[in-house]
């Protein structure tokens, strides 16, 4: 709970417990320690066979925000457990925001489960307000961005994001 980079060298020794908690919880401490060291601890812990380890690990690298982490976290999109899913889709959000050439590269580069997590964790983050807000605003550039995430939704024919949005916001 109190990691810095004084436990280090034992946090990445400990990484490699037998224990799958121990791992989690190493995992947790290691979102605390900045540097490559515990990043690339993180990254190889989010591959790990334990879901809960895997788990933390993401939850840890989006507390992060590394770009580096990114490709990792997006093979976290694909992962055969819910739960691993959306943490990785949490990660995704911390690290590049939710912006619309996140949902192109999710949607061209995963599956339609990985699409689903993203936008599971978006509507968590309150996605469709930053969206009207967004198409709302005098501010050019975040208007652009909000109607390219508009577009892409609507050329990927993704309805039920599309739906919500005018159920939600009809006018």
């Amino acid at each position: 709970e109190t990691a810095d980079r004084t436990v280090l060298q034992e946090l990445l020794t400990t990484s490699r417990d037998h224990e799958p908690e121990v791992r989690a919880k190493i995992a947790r401490a290691l979102a605390r320690v900045e540097g490559p060291e515990s990043l690339n601890a993180l990254l190889q812990l989010a591959r790990d066979p334990v879901w809960f380890v895997r788990v933390r690990a993401f939850d840890a690298l989006g507390q992060k925000s590394t770009l580096s982490a990114g490709p990792s976290v997006m093979a976290g999109l694909e992962d055969p457990k819910p739960e691993v899913r959306y943490r990785a889709a949490y990660a995704l959000r911390r690290i590049h925001g939710m912006q619309g050439s996140v949902i192109a590269k999710v949607l061209a580069e995963g599956s339609p489960r990985s699409f689903r997590s993203l936008i599971s964790e978006w509507d968590r983050a309150g996605f469709l307000g930053d969206l009207v807000a967004g198409l709302s605003t005098r501010d050019w550039s975040r208007f652009m961005e909000c109607r390219s995430r508009l577009k892409t939704l609507i050329a990927a024919g993704v309805i039920r994001p599309l739906v919500d949005f005018v159920l939600v916001f009809p006018d």
